[in-house]
């Protein structure tokens, strides 16, 4: 199979690598540091040199796609698999690294990129792709909706394809506009989307077991009843962690009280605080050690003005208190620009600074 495809496995292996020479023409206009890596919420936390990143970036790619060849080929039903469902095999991984590297670029010299916009927008590329391919993959077990009642099943295979296909391409059509909305409701929509594609499709081939199994045309396949709980119970639990929580704080006599969501409390003494500032808009970060969602920054975080700091804010404030405390940093936040000049003049009217 491979040497069927070898032309286009080089051509993609050329296009992976495209990034490089681009890079080594903007080296000179680069920072000393790239954003490389992004959590959940958008936030850079990964930097690295600029000549490594521009290298390491479309390496790693380009060893992703011939990992993907290579047990895409070891499996001998994939032999007659059909030729478009290969091309997006041998497509999907130059897409993404001309992508991911030109957001890098984007970033390091300063234009105003939205990165979970970028990828909202990439992933729905890839879903119209593959929602436009599935209905055309034979049954093999390297690639499609591989669960055990379309493995041990082609025609529950080929039923499911045909739904996950058109499913995953309307989902593709949802990304796409969604890519334009702000960062936080576009990477909410990513993950719902995300998590009912994969839901809805594995209910459908269960479905189709059972409906067949009802009608005594298949045999019965065992799957520990624990399975699907732990599965149910884990997206719950990943949906919980994702979109909730809060930040609380809570004034006594002598100190105030961070009560947050999923990480530390922490206390401060009044008598601690050295200087407040208020600040419209976020302050930008890199986190080093702490919790952070697309509703939550909280923990040890890094950036060039204050060096390292403490974080308790919501994702993507529209303003934050800015709390000296000696040779520390202290950022908070409310959920509006209103509850945090609320906290800057509450922790104002406690703390003993001198005029």
């Amino acid at each position: 199979m491979i040497r069927r495809y070898w032309k286009q496995g080089l051509l993609s292996s050329l296009c992976i690598l495209l990034p490089i020479p681009l890079g080594l023409l903007l080296l000179d206009r680069f920072p000393e540091q790239l954003a490389t890596h992004f959590d959940l919420s958008g936030q850079a936390d990964g930097w690295s040199e600029p000549l490594g990143s521009i290298f390491l970036t479309p390496l790693l790619f380009l060893a992703t796609q011939w990992l993907c060849i290579g047990l895409f080929a070891l499996d001998r039903r994939n032999r007659d698999q059909h030729p478009k469902l290969m091309a997006t095999v041998l497509w999907l991984m130059p897409l993404l690294s001309i992508m991911v590297s030109l957001v890098t670029y984007a970033l390091a010299l300063d234009w105003d990129v939205s990165v979970p916009g970028l990828m909202t927008a990439c992933f729905g590329i890839m879903f119209l792709l593959l929602g436009n391919y599935m209905p055309k993959s034979r049954p093999n077990r390297t690639i499609g909706i591989r669960v055990p009642w379309t493995l041990q099943d082609d025609e529950n295979w080929v039923a499911t394809h045909r739904f996950g296909g058109r499913l995953w391409f309307f989902g593709g059509l949802i990304l796409l506009p969604a890519a334009l909305l702000p960062d936080r409701l576009c990477l909410s929509i990513l993950v719902v989307v995300l998590v009912v594609l994969s839901v809805a499709s594995t209910l459908y081939s269960y479905l189709f077991y059972r409906r067949k199994l009802r009608a005594g045309l298949t045999a019965p396949i065992s799957l520990h009843p624990l399975t699907l709980v732990l599965t149910v119970l884990f997206v719950l639990f990943l949906a919980v962690i994702l979109f909730t929580g809060s930040i609380q704080i809570r004034c006594d006599a002598e100190s105030f009280t961070i009560e947050a969501s999923y990480y530390d409390d922490l206390t401060v003494p009044y008598a601690a605080i050295d200087d407040l500032e208020y600040r419209e808009g976020n302050i930008d970060g890199t986190r080093t050690w702490g919790y952070g969602s697309m509703r939550l920054l909280m923990g040890r975080f890094e950036n060039q003005e204050f060096g390292s700091y403490i974080r308790y804010t919501y994702y993507a404030p529209e303003s934050c208190v800015i709390v000296t405390l000696g040779d520390e940093i202290l950022v908070l936040s409310g959920r509006n620009a209103e509850e945090s000049r609320q906290i800057y003049e509450t922790l104002l009217s406690r703390a003993p600074l001198t005029p």
